[in-house]
């Protein structure tokens, strides 16, 4: 499985989760228990369909920072934990060293965003690449593109290296 598919894969199921918990939610007040379990998988397979149908909005920054590589990944890392749910799956990739993330953005934050953030050794620190890719709607909310720019922007402050240094 490529990274592209990697990606769309993790995405599908955190919508799927939030169709899951709607749809229990919904069952439940409509149906008591037997609704709750119901409405949960009804909910989790209808909203994993949808997404697996919708658009990635995708957004990549690249940057160069004095920092080394394992500096800006612990920083990212500590950053993504404090706002969302680290990713631990067989499937990642090791090399280059990264680190994946699921992370609420969007409008209210609740459209799940899949952040990942690669740091390369290079001469004097590190070359940084911060990836945001969500699923897209009707309503374009660039939320990949939020998740990205907010990881970007929350790293250079973390690491002490301010937003000039970004490209």
């Amino acid at each position: 499985m490529n990274e592209a598919e990697l990606e769309d894969r993790i995405l599908v199921a955190a919508l799927g989760e939030l169709g899951a918990a709607a749809g229990g939610a919904g069952g439940l007040l409509g149906g008591g228990i037997g609704g709750l379990f119901g409405g949960r998988g009804g909910g989790r397979r209808g909203a994993a369909a949808a997404a697996s149908r919708l658009r990635a909005d995708r957004c990549e920054l690249q940057l160069e920072l004095a920092s080394p590589p394992e500096t800006v990944l612990g920083a990212a890392r500590q950053l993504l934990r404090a706002e969302g749910r680290l990713l631990e799956d067989e499937e990642i990739p090791v090399e280059p060293p990264q680190v994946w993330a699921l992370v609420g953005s969007g409008g209210g934050g609740v459209n799940p965003a899949l952040v990942r953030v690669v740091a390369r050794p290079r001469a004097g620190g590190a070359s940084v690449e911060v990836r945001g890719i969500a699923k897209e709607g009707l309503i374009k909310q660039r939320s990949g593109e939020r998740a990205a720019v907010w990881i970007r922007e929350q790293l250079l402050v973390a690491l002490g290296e301010g937003p000039a240094q970004a490209s």
